[in-house]
């Protein structure tokens, strides 16, 4: 009966704390960003400390060089892809005109099999969802960023996590109570998690960087209009691994489709699949050796139930966090599951 009653509670207080996180779902989302840029932004102030600097100053010049370095992508960045956004906007019923006509040359050409309906049944509403989807997507970012106080929040945050040198051990003697064993547990999986998160973040910024640049000085040597877009959204899909710059080449070639017809189709294609290999062969491995793998099929169930529930910016994290947990299970549950689940079924019966 005692044990009937312990499993009940534990099976209310994680239904109580799951629907607390919900409840709390944009502070999580707060605390959790400015988790992974401390993660990330740590090993710079602890290079500093080593060599001689006092840690505070260490954390100020750190992120002061931060702060500057993400201002000038955003100078350089965003005001040419306003304007490619807004011209995107007003250019898309010319575009959905173009494609319309592109696929009914296509269907006489094939003897008029009704292909033009079929295609422009599913596929009418392409270019205002693309629209819909970038507006959404800026929204997300500007309400999550526009707010002086949330960045100032964030920032706080960022900055008490890299700075503060143990706030693992504070945390985790919080926690704990007392309870050594349960306390080294804590501390060794913070300071894991502040290892995969920060990994994450270099490694997500670096390909997207170098691919997004790739992408759009191809592009734009092919002559495809919103190449900056288009080279944002490849950018952007780089978080998930394989199908990601498979749809953001699809996109490419049929907004370069709709453009300039088959050829500048097949030279967008054409650049999309050099700038894949390159990824493939070269950066991933000489720039990203100890990236985080996770595999594309739980990259995108987490994707589609964190982007349902946390939204655009809470599926993005939603990849450093998954990273973790499955880490943190291995390294703490591995043993039993090797032990009790596994070894038995290769051992041979004793009677």
């Amino acid at each position: 009966m005692d044990k009937v009653i312990s499993a009940t509670l534990k099976v209310l207080a994680v239904l109580l704390t799951i629907w607390l996180l919900y409840f709390l779902r944009d502070i999580v989302a707060y605390f959790v960003f400015a988790f992974v840029i401390a993660s990330a932004l740590r090993p710079g102030i602890d290079f500093l400390e080593k060599k001689k600097f006092p840690r505070a100053l260490s954390g100020v010049l750190i992120f002061i060089l931060f702060l500057i370095f993400i201002s000038l992508i955003l100078a350089i960045i965003f005001p040419p892809l306003i304007t490619e956004v807004q011209n995107f906007f007003t250019s898309s019923p010319q575009i959905s005109e173009n494609f319309v006509d592109l696929i009914s040359k296509l269907d006489k050409a094939i003897g008029g099999v009704g292909l033009l309906e079929g295609i422009k049944n599913s596929l009418s509403g392409f270019i205002q969802g693309l629209s819909q989807g970038l507006t959404a997507a800026a929204g997300v970012l500007s309400g999550f960023f526009g707010g002086l106080f949330n960045l100032i929040f964030v920032v706080i945050i960022s900055f008490y996590f890299a700075v503060e040198k143990k706030t693992a051990e504070r945390i985790s003697g919080l926690i704990a109570s007392g309870n050594k064993r349960l306390e080294d547990k804590i501390l060794k999986g913070w300071k894991r998690a502040e290892n995969i998160a920060g990994r994450w973040l270099y490694s997500y910024f670096i390909l997207g960087t170098i691919v997004g640049l790739l992408v759009y000085i191809g592009l734009s040597l092919v002559g495809v209009k919103y190449a900056l877009v288009l080279a944002v959204l490849a950018a952007v899909l780089e978080v998930i691994p394989m199908l990601g710059p498979v749809l953001a080449g699809v996109i490419g070639s049929f907004l370069a489709l709709v453009q300039g017809g088959v050829p500048m189709a097949l030279w967008a294609a054409l650049v999309f699949i050099i700038v894949q290999q390159l990824e493939n062969f070269l950066i991933v491995p000489f720039v990203m050796r100890r990236r985080v793998d996770l595999h594309p099929i739980l990259v995108i169930v987490v994707l589609f139930i964190a982007g349902k529930v946390f939204g655009v910016l809470g599926a993005i994290l939603s990849i450093p966090l998954t990273a973790i947990i499955i880490a943190l299970v291995k390294e703490n549950y591995s043993d039993y599951f090797i032990e009790r689940r596994v070894k038995p079924l290769f051992r041979r019966n004793s009677k």
